[in-house]
């Protein structure tokens, strides 16, 4: 950059700064926006309105600046901002030449974008992630799955075995919902005795080390579906299993619920 261009470029941002009122700076405060995301966003010629408007759609100014400034719409931000998506992922998808449909599309079936922009690029298809995202599957695992060789109708229907995307969340607490499957798998568990022990309420970090222990896939279905075991006493129902085997499972699931409440 040559000293005339510099100079022309520190007075355009001067000349900016100084058209900011102090209603206008006031305003935006008040919505809790960020002032130097909000000086950003004037500077790459964003007017006040916009940013009030993008912040009532709950975004923040700091990555609202950044895919105006490569050339996008203020539409354009504010439809993937409603459909639940990140402002900085959206550019940088838009960069690896994913479209805005497509983006609006998968932010609307809770899909990140960036995990998104890796799944394509390894690959799979926008209608795969679209239905993937909308079974409230996580496509980092997604990814990582099909990577392991596991098919994506497979994947779709564990998905929406374990059940809505509240109920998901706690089973990515506890060590990995997808993820968890992938391991199963790899340890020899099938498909269909993964989705049954899924949709039976049972979570897969508690199911794999009971079958590794020698658990029989049954005896666990059993234990959860007619007995009422607590997804949370399945570590200790595989080890009375272990330690004591061909025992009644009625009378180790009795005795664990006992256990728990006595404890309570």
């Amino acid at each position: 950059m040559n000293t005339e261009t510099a100079t022309e470029s520190a007075a355009s941002a001067t000349t900016c700064a100084d058209t900011l009122t102090v209603a206008e700076t006031a305003e935006i405060t008040a919505l809790g926006g960020d002032r130097s995301g909000y000086r950003l966003a004037r500077r790459v010629g964003c007017t006040h309105a916009e940013c009030v408007e993008i912040i009532r759609v709950g975004r923040s100014l700091s990555g609202y600046w950044d895919p105006r400034d490569a050339g996008h719409t203020h539409t354009e931000c504010v439809e993937i901002a409603r459909a639940g998506g990140d402002l900085v992922e959206y550019r940088s998808a838009r960069d690896a030449g994913r479209s805005h449909v497509e983006l609006v599309e998968i932010a609307g079936a809770s899909g990140d974008l960036d995990e998104y922009r890796k799944a394509r690029a390894a690959g799979h298809s926008h209608t795969e992630l679209v239905e993937f995202a909308g079974a409230s599957g996580d496509l980092d695992e997604y990814r990582k799955a099909r990577a392991a060789g596991h098919s994506h109708t497979e994947l779709v229907e564990f998905a929406r075995a374990g059940g809505d995307k509240d109920g998901y969340r706690v089973a990515r607490v506890l060590g990995g919902h997808l993820d968890e499957y992938r391991k199963a798998r790899a340890a020899g568990c099938s498909h269909v005795e993964l989705v049954e022990i899924t949709k039976a309420g049972a979570n897969l970090f508690w199911y794999r080390p009971a079958r590794r222990s020698g658990v029989a896939h049954g005896a666990i279905v059993a234990a959860v579906t007619v007995h009422g075991l607590p997804a949370g006493l399945l570590g200790g129902f595989a080890d009375r299993m272990v330690a004591a085997p061909g025992a009644d499972v009625s009378t180790v699931v009795f005795e664990l619920v006992a256990g728990v409440r006595e404890v309570q």
